[in-house]
């Protein structure tokens, strides 16, 4: 029998699902787009993803996702323009941008400081989803 603290730690470990994530009232295609560009901004400039990896797993619980992580991990190495671009213009299409790029923030700042590549990273994905500049700073307080 697993005693309760068995059962907490479990679940800190894991982190409770994300829920009512606007990504869960998006097809599946977007989905694993979402999620794959998500872990390029986990992995990017950052030896250690295991924080970024558990909150990315939290928001794929949270939207009943049919993935799981190792696929987007392998798919993020497969990623081209042509996917990338399919997956900005369906963002602003789906008024997504602000999420995504909130969700990006979130994982980048995990570790507490953004490297010079980082920002220069972020300032390129707010860049493709159009995202004005006052909208940036507004996003980056809230993060």
């Amino acid at each position: 029998m697993t005693n309760t603290y068995e059962l907490f730690t479990k679940n800190l470990n894991h982190g409770s699902p994300i829920k009512e994530h606007p990504l869960e009232k998006t097809d599946e295609r977007f989905k694993n787009l979402y999620f794959d560009l998500l872990y390029i901004t986990a992995q990017y400039e950052n030896e250690d993803t295991e924080n970024q990896i558990k909150f990315i797993k939290r928001i794929m619980d949270g939207t009943n996702a049919i993935t799981v992580i190792s696929d987007h991990i392998r798919n993020s190495g497969e990623i081209t323009a042509e996917k990338v671009s399919e997956f900005t213009q369906s963002c602003i299409a789906l008024n997504m941008q602000y999420i995504f790029f909130t969700d990006c923030m979130l994982i980048a700042c995990s570790t507490g400081n953004l490297n010079k590549k980082q920002v220069d990273y972020l300032s390129e994905v707010a860049a493709a989803l159009e995202i004005e500049q006052s909208d940036i700073s507004l996003l980056c307080e809230y993060t």
